[in-house]
């Protein structure tokens, strides 16, 4: 294990470009964020930039932007090196095949693109895909494969969708065989926690059309779905099937889609259902926040949508608190709904539900 010295000496000669940063990190007592470019400075610089940083208790998110968004090992090193990874965030970084194993390694990735194209070599895209496995700290995905993804690739991705408990948006753009479309189908179907799902360029026979509604109409958590939004092959079966199932449900809050004239109907339907289901989750979170005006259907809307990620972003957003604070007030108002429900039933005011 290498341990980790601070560089006590002042910055000279070109190092004067780094100085008003590390005067800040030093200084500063209630700066939260910080946003800057580490291009324009050398790797010395941006070693004293993170070792500042390691002796810093106060700013909690550094976030890189750089316009070159390149991949550079030292940059990444200097961040590993001085364990300051989980407070960084860096933006698009361009990988080799070769440099994506060591990138890995170093950053805390958050958001990630697997981008093939159609003239790659072949076992390209199961190289890409099989390092997934090494992205703990993944919650945005976004596959893109000019050709046939493959059977041991679809697997592969099919394993880590059904796997993975962090990841949150997903965008899936390739043409698989229809055995495949109906792997990776089924592993959505088992994932917990996708709450953004983008599928453009499959899904557009009868029968993958139809299970991926299905997935849509089963799933627990609230989501937001766009279908074959830029490319114009969306099969008509999905929009009739979905309509079919999808009255009673109140899960997917947020649609779109490339329109089709021989669907229009059951695209008008799917989207009088997705603004009743966008109210409920609006009504659920002013009730949990405390400052709903319609109290009853906010109790209701509240029951029918649970404990959901969208549900806690919507409360961070109307009471302007943090993570914790919204599961827990939401958990609270479930418990008293819970409360209310069993003594109105032992006092034989109802007969099921209060709500």
């Amino acid at each position: 294990m290498q341990i980790f010295k601070p560089v006590t000496s002042v910055p000279t000669g070109s190092d004067w470009r780094i100085q008003p940063y590390l005067h800040l990190l030093r200084q500063a007592t209630s700066l939260r964020k910080l946003t800057l470019s580490m291009s324009q400075f050398d790797k010395r610089e941006q070693r004293l930039f993170f070792e500042a940083l390691a002796l810093n208790d106060v700013v909690e998110e550094v976030h890189i932007q750089d316009r070159r968004h390149c991949y550079s090992s030292d940059l990444c090193r200097a961040i590993c090196e001085t364990n300051t990874g989980s407070r960084v965030r860096i933006g698009t970084v361009g990988v080799t095949e070769s440099s994506l194993e060591s990138a890995l390694k170093r950053l805390h990735i958050r958001d990630a693109c697997i981008q093939v194209e159609a003239m790659a070599l072949p076992g390209v895209t199961y190289s890409y895909l099989a390092q997934l496995q090494m992205l703990d700290t993944l919650t945005t995905l976004s596959v893109n494969i000019a050709a046939d993804i493959g059977k041991e690739s679809a697997e592969l991705l099919a394993q880590y969708l059904q796997e993975t408990r962090l990841l949150i948006e997903v965008t899936m753009s390739f043409f698989p065989c229809r055995s495949d479309s109906l792997v990776l189908l089924e592993a959505l179907a088992h994932n917990t926690s996708i709450t953004t799902l983008v599928v453009d360029r499959w899904c557009d026979t009868r029968r993958t059309a139809q299970a991926l509604g299905g997935v849509v109409c089963s799933s627990k958590r609230n989501r937001a779905l766009t279908y074959h939004s830029t490319s114009r092959s969306p099969s008509p079966a999905f929009f009739s099937g979905l309509a079919r199932y999808i009255e009673d449900k109140c899960t997917l809050i947020s649609m779109k889609a490339y329109r089709m004239r021989v669907s229009a109907k059951d695209w008008n339907f799917i989207q009088e259902v997705v603004a009743r289901n966008s109210t409920f989750l609006v009504y659920a979170a002013q009730y949990d926040a405390g400052c709903a005006v319609r109290k009853k259907e906010g109790a209701k809307a509240l029951v029918l949508l649970g404990l959901d990620r969208k549900l806690v972003t919507k409360v961070q957003e109307m009471a302007s608190v943090d993570e914790e604070q919204a599961q827990s007030a939401i958990n609270s108002r479930l418990a008293d709904l819970n409360d209310l429900d069993v003594g109105m039933r032992v006092a034989g005011v109802v007969g099921e539900s209060a709500v």
